[in-house]
């Protein structure tokens, strides 16, 4: 249960949600990225792919977000979560103290 306060201070959720639209452009540069680095190790043509592969991938994310980015309207759902437990307080767990100068037998490492 909420209080007076809380809910009379609680702003209003709108309708839809403008999100910036999906594109597949990332993955497309991220795998071309990829595949100039692999070609380091294997063979040149393999980064001569990637390459081609990364710069088509920005050219297209960059004509997908500029001059306008594309948004599409998501519909909003107001959901409330009410955390419910049967423990009355948290459970506690014992713990020692170790010092950073004992080793893994326990005893105490000695210098000098």
């Amino acid at each position: 249960m909420i209080p007076d306060s809380a809910a009379s201070t609680e702003a209003r959720v709108p309708s839809t949600l403008q999100l910036p639209a999906p594109t597949a452009w990332p993955v497309v540069l991220a795998f071309g990225i990829t595949l100039v680095f692999a070609g380091l190790v294997m063979n040149g043509s393999v980064s001569l792919l990637g390459a081609l592969l990364s710069i088509a991938g920005a050219v297209g994310w960059f004509r997908n977000v500029l001059p306008h980015e594309a948004h599409e309207s998501v519909p909003v759902q107001e959901e409330r979560l009410v955390v419910v437990t049967s423990r009355r307080e948290v459970a506690r767990r014992a713990t020692r103290r170790h010092s950073r100068s004992r080793d893994i037998s326990g005893t105490t490492a000695r210098r000098g």
